[in-house]
């Protein structure tokens, strides 16, 4: 193999290997924003049921009053 040849390939395996490690990041990063998505919507979901059950305790209370 030609020094040229030898150097089309490695310049071909580092660009491979440069992309490959851009598209680790970018699915690594997604991965984390999904993540973070699913935490926020488990608390926002928490907070809901919360909010609804003290509107509930409020309206039983006032109720109970009259």
């Amino acid at each position: 193999m030609s020094t040229i040849n030898r150097r089309k390939k490695m310049d071909q395996e580092g660009i491979i290997q440069s992309l490959f490690n851009m598209l680790q990041k970018s699915n690594s990063e997604k991965i984390n924003m999904q993540l973070t998505i699913d935490k926020l919507t488990a608390e926002n979901e928490a907070l809901k049921t919360e909010s609804k059950k003290e509107k509930t305790e409020k309206v039983k209370t006032e109720s109970s009053e009259k």
